[in-house]
């Protein structure tokens, strides 16, 4: 890459707003978000993310292909929200 897109300030600050976001929505929710990252790359996102989460939840990862193919663990039940980064 030639030229860089974003800074990491604004990335970090992008993960704080939708991190205290994301905590707000789901901070009535009976049963634990599940957040599954499904590609390699976004890893780092999302652990700067859960920095930013305040509210209990469960962390998984998954590849992109398992994803198309099977249910991920914990997922079974459809009345938990999953978020897919």
């Amino acid at each position: 890459m030639k030229e860089m897109v974003m800074s990491e300030e604004t990335i970090f600050g992008i993960c704080k707003r939708l991190g205290e976001e994301i905590s707000k929505d789901l901070q009535n929710e009976e049963k634990l978000p599940i957040f599954v990252c499904v590609m390699k790359g976004a890893i780092q996102f999302m652990v700067d993310l859960m920095k930013h989460v305040t509210i209990p939840s469960i962390i998984d990862t998954s590849s992109f292909q398992a994803m198309k193919e099977q249910v991920p663990p914990g997922m079974s039940n459809s009345s938990k929200t999953c978020l897919i980064l």
